[in-house]
């Protein structure tokens, strides 16, 4: 019998019972910088002494991300393919979310302190983003959520609807906006947001991350 990628899939679930922190690397669109970022703090927080976890929630099948992440030293790494998707769309990512974070935190798993959650494609797409950005279980677990964007365009629109679609604040924003002063100095100077680019200030990244992290587990005990 020819193999099917739905064989020994992690089945998708109704509730969620990850209890730990996640570190989401959203996007404008694809390629955007978003996989860099991902490594980049996969490689920063293990560094420090964390355990961390990967996934890669949404998006088409490219196990180049998660193998990158475990690379760089994710105790685990799972993507959607895992849950026997190709890809995503709308109406199916939530549930695949929380299968895979189950996975990655139930007793036999690797139990991570972190997990970084990679969120493929663009924050306004067709591959099911805005469906967990509207998720309260998963946002609830939201310690900071690091945006990559191409462009000043981009950063703009990116705060616009984090915040007013979303209810969701940025940590941080890395991608080719920041490239270059010009784009970082507009970055900060004026939509007032923190800029790391994610190959040339992986410490920087990493550091604001840690920040929210240690905000986060200060508010949940």
């Amino acid at each position: 019998r020819p193999a099917h990628i739905r064989d020994r899939a992690i089945p998708p679930a109704e509730t969620l019972a990850c209890d730990v922190p996640l570190v989401f690397v959203a996007g404008t669109c694809m390629n955007a910088g978003k996989t860099v970022a991902a490594t980049e703090l996969v490689r920063g927080l293990a560094r420090s002494g964390l355990r961390v976890g990967a996934v890669k929630l949404t998006g088409v099948s490219l196990m180049r991300d998660a193998l990158s992440m475990r690379d760089a030293g994710a105790v685990a790494a799972l993507t959607f393919n895992d849950a026997g998707a190709a890809s995503t769309h709308a109406g199916m990512t939530v549930p695949v979310a929380r299968g895979l974070l189950n996975r990655m935190t139930e007793p036999r798993g690797p139990r991570p302190d972190v997990i970084v959650a990679e969120l493929g494609d663009g924050i306004l797409g067709e591959y099911g983003v805005q469906d967990i950005l509207r998720a309260k279980d998963l946002m609830a677990l939201g310690a900071a959520f690091v945006m990559a964007a191409p462009d000043p365009v981009g950063c703009w629109g990116a705060r616009e609807l984090m915040r007013d679609e979303f209810g969701l604040p940025i940590t941080a924003i890395t991608g080719p906006a920041t490239d270059n002063a010009v784009g970082s100095d507009y970055i900060t100077a004026m939509l007032g947001l923190p800029a790391h680019n994610a190959r040339r200030d992986a410490a920087g990244l990493v550091a604001r991350v840690r920040e929210a992290l240690a905000a986060w587990n200060a508010a949940h005990g």
